[in-house]
């Protein structure tokens, strides 16, 4: 029919295999607090299949019941991608939930009980549909999704709120419910300018979240085009806060997407946009596993892995939702407290999985050992790759450079030499060879630099904590040795990890420092199997995680070679790094 979406029925659920979780960021946004999300997430069409869910949670949530929008193709993909059939059920298999590209309650064979919504990129096409009787009765929602693309005709781009002003008084006319998707590219049209950052937001509240929430039953914010930027949190909650000020009491969606316009975000990228849209007051989300089509050419292959990673770790301790335990059960319990969940994956800092750094070099000698990937998976994995090799299939990971120079990283962005698929940096300032002394001198100043240019691509920083001894002592403050970057790395405190203890009040002394400046940075911790040559064994490392785990976001493990970083380390020892978290996992 005109203006509806096809309603194909996903392909039938295959066997799955058992899989390891897959990995979320549990803080990536400098000291995020995941756990204030309730909600799921929604996107819209800028990088968008023509379809996607509207679900209300019943069950009393923090924050008020949570609105759900997928399509039917986003739905088959995340179930395909091999999230549990309980949590498609839990999440999706709702009455409330409205399903676009379904053709009724009972259509769809993964959410039975699900709503159909119909999708449409003209308010001329609804009007028509709606008049041509082409709508059944069974939709009761309408979705009008105008944005500057091929599909909205130019007059509706050039006046979006007069078109779905039209719309709703057709919707109403027939009995139901009109959401309105407006895409922020229209402030473009409607300005003549290219606006970013607080500009945009300005007209974009202006211009279309406020008159847009007034002239629909329900207002959705096209905010997945801000996953993982700097304007990800201020851009959602003032939009959201705009649409509620214009018309108090509509029910707000906030979209969030897979991949962006085939820009690749990671499930943390997702979660922040949604804890902003949860703490702004928003009801639900719109979640989209887009693919390349005429609604957005430059999507590229699926990404549903992403959202399954999003909804399991929600399911698992990370934001409650129907269904799941609000806080994570353990099975492990020490006398710091929790050291493992019911999962068997280790808890950090806030009970919070515990993130990761390992090497791609030693990846899987460790990882592939019985109980380590399930002790690892729960948080990121940060995998440092070379462009010789390619991201271990163990576990999700996030490929991450690896540099000991701020000047060779700006090199290599500037010639086009970094991958493609990078989304962390690492910058191992020591005193190394292929350091220069300006850096070794002034190792903040570089800090500096490289978290100002990771932020503008979009990667995650990594750096050490500066060595003490790199100032005088007259001179050191924790302003000056604390750096910038979203994850702060103690490689320094693993020169003392043979008696736990000690390590612990390093780590301690570390963090005062750090929080002194940042309270609420990430930090890891470094483990090595064989620090500097000298002996150490299983169970001192396990010895030191077990006494730090609830101090710090994670673990940096490094199992160096005898290179140009340790000249003094003798052969790697991956078995004994391995064998230390079996003795945790067991």
């Amino acid at each position: 029919m005109a203006g509806f979406p096809s309603s194909t029925t996903p392909t039938a659920r295959r066997p799955r295999r058992s899989r390891l979780r897959l990995a979320l960021a549990a803080l990536l946004a400098g000291g995020l607090a995941v756990g204030a999300i309730v909600g799921t997430a929604g996107t819209s069409r800028s990088a968008h299949d023509p379809g996607t869910v509207l679900s209300m949670t019943t069950d009393p949530l923090p924050g008020g019941p949570v609105t759900w929008m997928l399509s039917v193709g986003a739905l088959g993909r995340i179930d395909q991608a091999g999230l549990p059939p309980s949590l498609v059920s839990s999440f999706f298999d709702q009455r409330s939930t409205i399903l676009l590209g379904a053709t009724g309650a009972g259509s769809d064979a993964l959410a039975p009980h699900a709503q159909a919504a119909a999708d449409f990129t003209s308010a001329q096409a609804l009007i028509a549909a709606l008049a041509d009787h082409r709508v059944p009765a069974s939709v009761p929602d309408l979705v009008l999704d105008l944005e500057a693309w091929p599909l909205t005709p130019t007059s509706e781009q050039h006046d979006p709120i007069a078109a779905a002003s039209q719309a709703l008084r057709a919707a109403q006319a027939a009995g139901k419910r009109l959401i309105f998707t407006p895409g922020v590219d229209l402030v473009r049209v409607l300005t003549g300018q290219d606006l970013r950052g607080p500009a945009l937001l300005a007209a974009y509240d202006r211009l279309l979240a406020g008159p847009g929430a007034k002239v629909s039953d329900l207002f959705e914010v096209q905010a997945q085009g801000t996953e993982g930027t700097a304007d990800a949190t201020s851009f959602t909650r003032g939009a959201v806060q705009a649409a509620q000020t214009a018309h108090p009491g509509i029910p707000v969606l906030v979209g969030l997407s897979t991949n962006p316009s085939g820009r690749r975000v990671t499930p943390a990228d997702l979660l922040q946009v949604a804890e902003a849209a949860r703490a702004a007051g928003a009801s639900g989300f719109w979640l989209n596993v887009p693919e390349a089509g005429a609604a957005c050419p430059r999507c590229g292959q699926p990404e549903p892995r992403v959202a399954v990673a999003f909804l399991e770790q929600l399911a698992h301790g990370h934001g409650p939702h129907p269904g799941a335990p609000s806080s994570p059960v353990n099975s492990v319990t020490t006398a710091r407290g929790s050291l493992l969940d019911a999962a068997g994956q280790l808890l950090a800092a806030n009970q919070h999985p515990a993130d990761w750094i390992l090497a791609a070099s030693q990846f899987a000698a460790v990882v592939a050992q019985p109980g380590v990937a399930r002790l690892m998976g729960g948080g990121t994995v940060f995998e440092p790759v070379s462009p010789r090799q390619a991201p271990s299939g163990l576990l999700p990971v996030t490929p991450t450079l690896v540099v000991h120079s701020e000047g060779l990283l700006a090199n290599q962005v500037a010639a086009g030499q970094v991958q493609d698929d990078v989304r962390a940096v690492l910058y191992d300032n020591e005193r190394f060879p292929d350091t220069p002394s300006v850096e070794q001198a002034n190792p903040l100043a570089y800090d500096q630099r490289v978290a100002a240019l990771a932020a503008e691509h979009h990667w995650v920083s990594i750096c050490d904590l500066i060595e003490p001894d790199r100032l005088p002592a007259d001179q050191r403050t924790p302003k000056d040795e604390v750096p910038p970057c979203t994850i702060i790395g103690l490689n320094t405190v693993q020169q003392s990890e043979r008696q736990p203890a000690t390590y612990e009040a390093l780590v301690a002394r570390a963090l005062a420092t750090i929080h002194a400046v940042r309270p609420n940075a990430i930090v890891l911790a470094g483990l090595s199997a064989n620090p500097r040559g000298g002996p150490v064994t299983a169970a001192e490392l396990a010895g030191d995680i077990e006494a730090t785990h609830d101090l710090v976001q994670g673990y940096w493990l490094n199992v160096p070679s005898p290179r140009i970083g340790c000249p003094a380390c003798g052969q790697p020892d991956p078995g004994l790094m391995a064998a230390a978290l079996q003795l945790l996992a067991h």
